[in-house]
């Protein structure tokens, strides 16, 4: 049973292993008059959680459970990370619980197992009190331990409580590493706090002597960008362009959403109340504002906003700000291509279709960019949207593109007609 177990251990460790082997070796293990042990569990649940077969990987604990077989803190660092991975932070504490009742302790690394489970949940109160948990028991906290805590805090913009982890990790005598300095740093953008994100970033540099990366770099030029410093955020984008760490989307994003949405700070209300607040009010001047740097993005490489064959908008993994600008973009070409181009004249008898998903991937489900491009081709331009019969689409009418084309008003509002979705034939 050693050597099974050694072989399973093996193939878990090995990502270019795939989970059949590890089932035919688990499965030979009856046969050959065998019964499975602890580690034999422990291992196989690390190969279910490295292949993302989190609900099998639970199901296997409860089966050792039920056997009898004692799970050991590795079986119990296994199962915490597996709950990370579900955001169930409040199972992981219990699973704490359980192993203090059994009359053991938990070590660091099942404690910074836990705070990563908080941490998926964004529950930065209870990711906090485990933290004055583990000092009152003795547990000295780690720097994996002080950047989970802090980023637990920083999805909902929580600053000071992540600045104040901060100064907690040095005076612990613990050398905070790039990563504490951009989590606290996009903890500072999410309020838009470029002014304690700036400061922050040149600390990082200078105190201790940290060169930033591409996602400390995004951090505050988020920061600045949200901040409503448009100057200061081009000058950091430069800078990172200079030290050849190339912007990405994340980048890009940044410096479109403040200007599509400017002094919008903390950006974490519910996306049906979020769009109802937000999305209708844009202006075509802001759209024109956010243009030179997508077109910029689009050069790089960093943006591609249309499918393979280039005769529709592919958006749904963009963020509204973005995928409107890419719309708005798309009605540029539509006004400069030339007349004999193809892929005008699809447009212009078929439609333009927008791809922006279903909000499967939304926060709870409810579709962002869908409500967000319609407000905007209504109440902007005027245009009348067709929904696709899956829901995940839309096209403008090609009535209302060569109208635009050539330079027509819309009609008024109370007269635009709202094409049913229709499935097809």
């Amino acid at each position: 049973i050693m050597t099974i177990n050694a072989c399973i251990a093996a193939c878990a460790d090995d990502v270019s292993m795939n989970m059949k082997r590890c089932d035919k070796l688990f499965s030979s293990i009856e046969g050959r008059g065998l019964a499975p042990t602890a580690p034999t569990y422990n291992s196989m649940m690390a190969a279910c959680s490295k292949n993302s077969l989190w609900t099998r990987a639970l199901s296997l604990a409860k089966e050792m459970k039920g056997l009898g077989l004692e799970r050991n803190e590795q079986s119990f660092v296994i199962m915490a990370g597996i709950l990370a991975q579900r955001k169930r932070g409040d199972q992981a504490l219990g699973l704490l619980d359980e192993f203090r009742e059994s009359g053991r302790e938990p070590n660091l690394i099942f404690y910074n197992s836990v705070l990563a489970a908080l941490a998926a949940c964004n529950d930065g109160k209870k990711a906090e009190k485990l933290m004055r948990q583990m000092d009152r028991r003795r547990v000295a906290p780690d720097v994996l331990s002080f950047n989970t805590a802090i980023s637990a805090f920083e999805a909902d913009g929580h600053w000071t409580v992540a600045l104040n982890l901060l100064k907690q990790m040095q005076q612990g005598h613990l050398q905070p590493d790039i990563v504490t300095f951009s989590t606290a740093i996009s903890a500072c953008e999410k309020d838009a706090r470029w002014d304690v994100a700036v400061p922050l970033f040149e600390e990082m540099q200078e105190e201790h002597d940290i060169e930033p990366n591409v996602i400390s770099y995004n951090a505050v030029v988020a920061a600045c960008a949200r901040g409503g410093k448009q100057d200061l955020a081009a000058e950091f984008m430069q800078e990172m362009e200079d030290k050849s760490l190339n912007p990405d989307g994340i980048t890009y994003s940044a410096r479109i959403n403040s200007i599509v949405r400017p002094g919008v700070a903390n950006v974490t209300l519910e996306p049906s109340v979020y769009v109802a607040q937000k999305w209708e009010d844009v202006t075509e001047e802001q759209l024109e504002g956010a243009l030179p740097i997508y077109r910029k993005g689009i050069e790089r490489g960093v943006v591609n906003p249309w499918s393979k064959s280039g005769n529709f908008l592919d958006l749904h993994k963009m963020n509204a700000d973005m995928a409107r600008v890419a719309v708005y973009h798309g009605l540029q070409e539509v006004k400069s291509l030339p007349d004999d181009d193809p892929r005008l004249s699809s447009w212009l008898t078929r439609g333009l279709k927008i791809v922006c998903g279903r909000g499967i991937h939304s926060k709870g489900g409810v579709p962002i960019l869908q409500p967000a491009l319609k407000a905007m081709l209504t109440n902007l331009f005027g245009f009348r949207c067709k929904q696709d019969y899956t829901g995940g689409a839309i096209t403008i009418l090609g009535s209302d593109l060569r109208r635009y084309r050539e330079g027509k008003a819309a009609p008024p509002r109370d007269k635009l007609a709202r094409p049913k979705a229709q499935a097809p034939a």
